[in-house]
């Protein structure tokens, strides 16, 4: 190891960076420790190799290795120690030709995200027209979240999903399912908000707290995760329902 953040392998020489590390002090580390062994050393980030020496420059090796990310060296990319101070016109026109494909590629990865998205929107949106109206254990509990959260996007959009996945637990119960069978899977169906874990479980921590079945949810949802408690959910997250 080299001041905590720099591994050498014993096996192919070549140095790896820490996790939680940026590449631009790397690249300085890098060039630090080649000029104290007076040697030229490789280190791989993100799949690219790196090599650098005493007295590269940083900024050219920081250029050529956002080169490399973006896909205009070809695969398994090495780069360094001695970059050119210029790109020459076909070097330039070459990134800028790939560039233009990635860019088309993007649009079309997000046109195609859009239109499942909507595509789901529309699916739950139907489903949701023979829902039953949320029922709760906690009323007023749900009420004071709502008095408390519906101000800001973050927290309208859990109570927006939190209410939503309840009433689709319903509709399915309402059909001769039980909720172990059917928890996880509406807890994604339900999502039409992009929820993340955090928020996923800050939903599920008010649904037990307030929704008519919330016991025997909390019941599936800590046994999913390895704990019988009866009192709390795993990994409660901190969500104001009133005092």
């Amino acid at each position: 190891m080299y001041r905590g953040d720099f591994y050498e392998t014993d096996v192919s020489g070549v140095y790896i960076a820490a996790p939680g590390t940026t590449i631009d002090p790397i690249i300085r580390l890098a060039i630090e420790v080649a000029a104290t062994r007076q040697m030229v050393i490789s280190f791989d980030f993100n799949d690219v190799i790196v090599a650098v020496e005493p007295g590269s420059n940083a900024k050219l090796i920081l250029r050529d290795w956002r080169r490399a990310m973006s896909g205009y060296l070809g695969e398994h990319p090495i780069i360094g120690p001695r970059p050119k101070s210029t790109l020459s016109a076909k070097e330039l026109a070459s990134d800028a030709r790939i560039e233009a494909e990635n860019q088309r590629r993007r649009a079309e990865i997000d046109a195609r995200y859009r239109a499942e998205e909507e595509e789901k929107r529309n699916r739950v949106t139907a489903r949701m027209v023979d829902a039953p109206e949320m029922e709760f254990s906690d009323r007023e509990g749900w009420l004071a979240a709502e008095a408390t959260n519906r101000g800001s996007s973050y927290g309208a959009g859990i109570l927006d999903y939190a209410e939503r996945w309840a009433r689709m637990m319903q509709l399915e119960i309402s059909e001769g399912k039980t909720l172990a069978e059917i928890w996880e899977s509406t807890s994604f169906e339900a999502d039409l908000e992009g929820m993340s874990g955090f928020s996923q479980g800050v939903a599920t921590h008010l649904l037990t707290q307030c929704w008519v079945h919330g016991a025997e949810l909390r019941r599936l949802h800590n046994a999913y995760w390895g704990s019988n408690s009866t009192k709390g959910t795993v990994n409660p997250a901190i969500f104001t329902i009133g005092e």
